[in-house]
């Protein structure tokens, strides 16, 4: 059910079927289970923007895997505390969890989970105002993805390139970077992250002048997050529409 959850992110369900997976870990004593349970739990409550539970819950997990010595566990709970960190706009110490991650990914030769980390610290290191050691960041996780064959990954770290881009003003650059990764969103079916990079692109093609095609980028982004029942994205895309 979590790849399900993790490409569709319809927020109730999502939180409800996480709750039960932690409720029954615990009650099982299956620490392993109940740590990784965990980390997803916290990766809800970030999607639904309740960012202290996050943190806790990331926390709780990130003790679980440290007392079993799961290294693969810890690099993966750095990342989602990362990710909350830099959401609530504490750059500094997503970086310190970055950086560790980094660190256990390398050790154990974790490919999958390298990629992952370097793409947080690219976005981590684009949030600290260094757009240029985020798309240094940006081109090794991508080397590593292509190689490998993570499609998923590659397309959020094109997504991650394509705001880095538009920030430098490369606007131009930024369009590839967002059509490519879409293109794979919607090969995976992914219509949570496709409807992120809609929102982006629209937002890139205003910029440009390119009028109809934002308005079109805006229309199909509010589609995929009213299917899934984003209301907080979708929201957004509504403001933006109006403008």
């Amino acid at each position: 059910m979590h790849p399900y959850f993790s490409q569709r992110k319809r927020l109730a369900p999502w939180l409800g079927f996480q709750r039960m997976a932690v409720e029954s870990a615990r009650g099982f004593g299956d620490r392993a289970t109940l740590a990784r349970q965990l980390n997803r739990l916290g990766t809800v409550h970030r999607h639904a923007r309740q960012f202290d539970q996050a943190i806790a819950f990331a926390e709780e997990a990130l003790r679980l895997h440290e007392e079993a010595g799961d290294q693969v566990g810890i690099g993966s709970t750095l990342i989602g505390l990362s990710a909350t960190y830099r959401h609530m706009g504490r750059p500094e110490r997503s970086l310190l969890c970055c950086e560790r991650s980094l660190r256990i990914r390398l050790e154990i030769d974790d490919q999958y989970g390298l990629g992952i980390t370097l793409t947080n610290l690219g976005a981590t290191h684009l949030a600290l105002g260094d757009p240029d050691t985020a798309i240094t960041h940006y081109r090794a996780a991508l080397e590593s993805q292509r190689r490998h064959g993570f499609e998923g990954g590659e397309a959020i770290t094109l997504h991650e390139l394509g705001k880095t881009h538009h920030a430098m003003g490369n606007a131009d650059l930024a369009v590839e970077d967002f059509l490519a990764a879409l293109r794979i969103h919607r090969h995976r079916d992914d219509r949570f992250h496709a409807g992120v990079t809609l929102r982006e692109l629209g937002t890139v093609y205003r910029g440009l002048g390119r009028i109809t095609e934002a308005h079109e980028a805006y229309r199909d982004a509010l589609a995929a997050f009213e299917e899934i029942d984003d209301r907080y994205d979708a929201h957004l895309v509504r403001d933006l529409l109006t403008r």
